[in-house]
């Protein structure tokens, strides 16, 4: 993980992050992903033309920022997909059949 973040005279700042990391829980070819993100802000309380507001308001930030993200409850072996049990009539007999209730996924990522 690598993080940097500038800040010039308390008003402008900037960060920008990044990250690698790995599942064994999702699909070969996919185990690893990349996260970035950047964000920047601007503190405009610091701005001279805020400075009667002091009695009333002391901090206010503007900040927008994008990033990667991802969802970490991925089931173990769920790219593998799965069967399911269902019970059928075979003549006079109950017997037990199997089914593709889930399909695998190999582009899990």
């Amino acid at each position: 993980m690598v993080r940097g973040m500038y800040d010039y005279d308390s008003r402008y700042m900037l960060l920008a992050s990044y990250r690698r990391d790995g599942s064994s829980r999702l699909a070969p070819g996919h185990k690893w992903i990349d996260y970035a993100a950047f964000s920047g802000g601007w503190n405009i309380a610091r701005e001279n033309f805020m400075e009667n507001t002091g009695e009333w308001l002391d901090e206010l930030k503007l900040r927008a920022g994008w990033g990667v993200t991802s969802n970490q409850a991925v089931r173990p072996y769920a790219t593998q997909g799965r069967l399911g049990i269902r019970p059928y009539n075979f003549g006079s007999q109950m017997s037990t059949g199997y089914y593709v209730s889930e399909t695998p996924n190999k582009d899990l990522g």
